[in-house]
């Protein structure tokens, strides 16, 4: 029975902003990070078969990570996106050995009292990904590192990441000067990469959790 005392525990990491007295910490305590909003739905979405806002040499630009660019001719679908993994709501299935990339924006609006102090993107990927807030990158999974900024259409992720490892996480209290507070409209781009051509598999989960 002590044996079992000591098993099955699960920890919560509670932010300064979020601490609580005693007895408070023990009647209500902090359980772990909560969903501030719904971010997997009514994404706009196309395939990576050629960079979505190239410059006239061709060069990759972020201006299809930018608020004012027309994404109308893009599909629209729900997160996850990807192939090959049993987790996906808009399905990929064209993508093994056709297409590398898949590039996503999500127009959103922070609730009420949004804290950005203590909210944090959370995205499962597979195999890389790098995620621009308001056509900023803020951010790059560590399969990514080394290539260009932005990286290219056609650039494959640096190493295998599977959906069930460890995910990409960002804090935003750094980035509170680039988000725009409500009513006004936010912008969350990301680009997806695959490890090659003929990858098995592709997932892309986001979530915006406050803890």
């Amino acid at each position: 029975e002590l044996a079992r005392c000591f098993t099955g525990w699960t920890i919560a990491k509670v932010r300064p902003s979020a601490f609580q007295a005693f007895p408070d910490s023990a009647l209500n305590p902090v359980l772990g990070p909560s969903e501030v909003l719904n971010i997997r739905e009514g994404w706009k979405y196309v395939p990576g078969l050629r960079e979505p806002s190239g410059n006239r040499t061709g060069r990759a630009t972020t201006i299809w990570a930018e608020a004012d660019f027309d994404d109308r001719a893009w599909l629209t679908g729900d997160a996850g996106f990807g192939y090959g993994d049993d987790d996906d709501v808009t399905l990929l299935d064209d993508m093994r050995g056709e297409y590398v990339s898949v590039y996503l924006r999500k127009k959103f609006v922070l609730p009420p009292q949004f804290d950005a102090d203590s909210a944090r993107f959370n995205f499962r990927y597979d195999d890389g990904v790098v995620v621009y807030l308001n056509g900023v990158e803020i951010g790059r999974s560590p399969s990514m590192e080394g290539l260009d900024s932005p990286p290219r259409f056609n650039n494959p992720a640096r190493r295998d990441h599977e959906v069930t490892a460890e995910p990409l996480e960002i804090g935003l209290a750094s980035f509170s000067n680039l988000l725009n507070p409500a009513p006004e409209e936010n912008i969350l781009a990301v680009q997806v990469h695959n490890k090659s051509l003929s990858s098995s598999d592709l997932s892309f989960i986001p979530s915006l959790l406050q803890t």
